[in-house]
């Protein structure tokens, strides 16, 4: 009887060490995978940034020569979108692990859609001398989808296209419509083909998961984050589709995505409202109060909200918005603008503290956050202290305009 203890006792032994031994293994693989996505990042971070602080000097030394400054600002525009793109793709992976990211559906049409896209990207296909096109095989374009999460998957698949197929490679995009598999809905294929370096058997099976790359982008020259086809799989996914690659390397690599999306009714109405929610909104008469600290964003975001016809009072802390509001009469301001880490009084003090005020109108006022801090705890956050909504830097211009034409215009 002892003997067949001793011997389970092993066994439960044995077990725990394997058990123990696997998770350590998978740690240490976790931390490999880490630090070469910080390896990666600090390299690919830097990249855009030299470019940002290089081209701004050349600019200041070249001030007088308008050709050049223009060059340059647009150089700097571009690297400033990477940096913002690899950002991004941390922050949206982040989400996406802690379930925090949750799909808008909204109407839209898939071969306006499609034309945007082909648009965009058909900038970097020039850049690189590549054969570029696309093409879209539908008859039922009209359909309910969360168009931000939609063209991230796009981007995400035809970039790398782009990319691993260098100077003078073929990109071929394809949206075709399936037969339909449930009434009411409309199935597609997207399919992404490239003549590129194309990948080994062995990388396909792990190209979904995070940090994952090929080739470090300190020795291959090309850029990335090791995110993006695990975003994307994570997306495509959340629709409830499905995606399948096949490569061969020094062959290329084909992306087939499928798809299934609600329909809806003619959109012409819907796309006419969007056009119009991208034109400036006329504000002439308003009065907003912009809260922020950092003199750069101060002049930026008066200029911009200047444009519209708006008059701009600025403060540059919590305790200064607080003042002005207090002092404030009914119709003096329309909206504040609310940066959330200030000194003396920060963001959330500062918009908890106005809505103690007792007046009436205070209580109607929208106050919008517009910070750094892009994570949904801090959106939560915003709202539970009295805010109405919520804006992240750098601001989206678009975003800027609805925003306004929804509290300033309708209030």
């Amino acid at each position: 009887m002892c003997k067949r203890e001793e011997f389970m006792e092993k066994i439960e032994d044995d077990e725990q060490k394997r058990l123990l031994q696997e998770a350590l293994a998978e740690a240490n693989e976790a931390n490999e995978a880490k630090s070469r996505f910080l390896l990666n990042m600090s390299h690919d971070i830097r990249t855009p940034m030299n470019a940002i602080l290089g081209f701004s000097q050349l600019a200041l030394d070249e001030i007088d020569d308008k050709e050049k400054v223009t060059d340059y600002l647009q150089r700097i525009i571009s690297s400033g979108n990477h940096l913002m793109t690899l950002i991004n793709a941390v922050l949206d992976m982040s989400r996406i692990e802690s379930g925090k990211v949750v799909l808008q559906s909204e109407p839209m049409s898939l071969r306006q859609f499609m034309k945007q896209m082909a648009n965009m990207l058909q900038v970097d296909a020039q850049r690189r001398n590549q054969s570029f096109t696309v093409e879209v095989e539908v008859k039922r374009a009209n359909i309910f989808c969360d168009q931000v999460r939609l063209s991230q998957i796009v981007l995400n698949c035809v970039s790398n296209a782009q990319k691993y197929s260098g100077e003078g490679g073929k990109v071929e995009v394809l949206l075709r419509e399936l037969p339909e598999e449930k009434s009411g809905y409309g199935s597609y294929r997207l399919t992404i083909q490239d003549n590129g370096i194309g990948m080994s058997e062995e990388f396909v099976k792990h190209m979904f998961d995070p940090f994952e790359r090929e080739e470090n982008s300190t020795v291959s020259g090309i850029q990335g984050t090791g995110l993006g086809m695990a975003i994307t799989k994570h997306l495509v996914e959340m629709m409830e589709g499905r995606i399948e690659v096949q490569s061969k390397k020094g062959e290329g690599t084909r992306v087939e995505i499928y798809l299934s999306f609600p329909l809806t009714a003619d959109n012409e109405k819907i796309q006419e409202e969007k056009a119009e929610n991208r034109r400036m909104p006329d504000l002439y008469g308003a009065t907003i109060l912009l809260v922020e600290d950092i003199a750069i964003n101060q002049e930026f975001m008066s200029a911009l909200l200047k444009k519209t016809g708006a008059e701009v009072v600025v403060a540059e802390n919590g305790k200064e918005a607080l003042e002005y509001v207090a002092k404030a009469k009914e119709g003096d301001f329309q909206l504040v603008f609310m940066d959330i880490q200030m000194p003396i009084m920060d963001g959330y003090e500062a918009t908890k503290a106005i809505r103690e005020l007792k007046e009436p109108w205070i209580q109607e006022l929208p106050i919008l956050a517009m910070t750094a801090n892009a994570f949904s705890e801090d959106k939560r956050k915003a709202q539970e202290v009295g805010m109405n909504d919520y804006l992240t830097k750098p601001v989206d211009v678009i975003e800027l305009y609805r925003k306004l034409r929804e509290y300033i215009l309708k209030w």
